[in-house]
């Protein structure tokens, strides 16, 4: 399978080691007169090999790099909630690797490698899928299954050239950066989004688009001013547009999941979250997406631990936290929910620049739009308002 080079290394013998996109490594040493290559030993040599391409054996035999770490686990899923993304033939993003466990049932994994990888997994088996290589799940009875999503930390490389080139918990807030960048205009457009002067915002980003209609950053600038101003359904277009633009960017998925939700379907919120995190398993907050999801569907339980979790992996995210008083309100464990609220009501989210009450009481008002109310919702919101 080939490969990219992204960079080289040495290892403790001296010899040079290609780094490739896949986060295999492979020597490539000079070795005259049977292997020639004596670019490799000068720095320039290297610097021009960058991005040049290679063939990796070991992804065609599937086989799992060195030092990865799980940064997302998709599912459990059975036969009926799996994605259909997951269903058609699809790729992981390069850089990331997904291993596939089956918890009960069987399942077939197809690859397109060379050669071809068939392999039937029972409960208890898995199976290591390399980045960028199309794959297909076929399921014939009941099955329960989970994705691991794995990538590497490029601070454990030890060499002497560096590499190169290789939301929300809650609808009412986003942990993903708020301003992408573009040009002067675009900045601006955003500046006044964050500032509160949504209309202003939505005219600079259409002047924008008049003249650029592929401006991603003020694509996604305006489907924000659309979901603020309750206009879904373009803000859905806004963000459709965005993916088609950067198909391999998580973010218009994330995007458009939230607003799905706003609307009640949740289906489809599930399908652009799951297709999102294949994209960006360590896209910021990802976790707080499916808790939210998890929050609007009655698996509260669910939601509270992976909130938790996630918490502790990303403790600066207000949104986590949020979503922890949500869960326990949900429960039912309302003395625990009111400590929960009062530990974040004050705190500051820099990314909204609103405080953790005013998130909460922007989540609380829309969960009663969608018709959900638990006891002690009430008196939550009054203390929050006090805050």
């Amino acid at each position: 399978m080939i490969r990219r080079v992204v960079g080289f290394h040495q290892d403790e013998e001296g010899d040079w080691v290609a780094e490739l996109s896949c986060l295999h490594n492979q020597h490539v040493r000079h070795q005259p007169p049977f292997v020639e290559r004596p670019w490799v030993q000068t720095a320039s040599g290297r610097a021009a090999a960058v991005g040049g391409e290679i063939e990796c054996p070991l992804c065609d035999r599937a086989e799992l790099p060195d030092r990865l770490s799980t940064v997302h686990t998709a599912g459990p899923f059975d036969a009926d909630s799996l994605p259909p993304g997951l269903r058609r033939t699809h790729r992981i993003a390069d850089g990331t690797w997904g291993c596939l466990r089956v918890l009960d049932g069987e399942t077939v994994l197809t690859m397109e490698t060379n050669p071809p990888i068939s392999v039937s997994l029972k409960a208890g088996e898995g199976h290591p899928i390399p980045p960028g290589v199309p794959h297909t799940l076929s399921i014939d009875g009941p099955v329960s299954l989970t994705v691991d999503f794995l990538t590497r930390d490029e601070s454990h490389l030890s060499g002497s050239d560096p590499p190169n080139g290789v939301s929300s918990a809650t609808v009412s807030s986003s942990s993903a950066p708020d301003m992408p960048s573009g040009g002067d205009s675009t900045v601006r457009g955003w500046q006044l989004y964050k500032a509160g002067q949504v209309d202003g915002a939505r005219a600079t980003f259409d002047t924008i688009l008049a003249a650029t209609p592929e401006d991603y950053s003020a694509v996604l600038g305006r489907g924000r001013c659309q979901r603020h101003l309750g206009a879904y359904q373009e803000a859905i277009a806004d963000f459709t547009k965005a993916h088609e633009l950067r198909p391999r960017a998580a973010r218009p998925l994330f995007e458009r999941g939230a607003i799905s939700i706003l609307i009640e379907r949740y289906d489809e919120a599930l399908t652009d979250y799951e297709a999102a995190a294949i994209l960006e398993p360590a896209y910021p907050g990802v976790a707080s997406y499916f808790a939210e999801l998890y929050l609007y569907t009655g698996r509260a339980q669910r939601a509270l631990v992976l909130s938790e979790r996630a918490s502790r992996d990303e403790p600066t995210n207000l949104v986590h936290r949020i979503n922890i008083a949500h869960a326990r309100l949900l429960l039912g464990e309302t003395e625990r929910a009111n400590h929960a609220y009062d530990a974040i009501a004050d705190l500051h989210d820099p990314g909204k620049g609103i405080t953790g009450a005013a998130i909460a009481l922007q989540d609380l008002a829309q969960m009663r739009s969608a018709g959900i109310e638990p006891p002690g919702m009430v008196s939550i919101e009054r203390r929050l308002k006090k805050r």
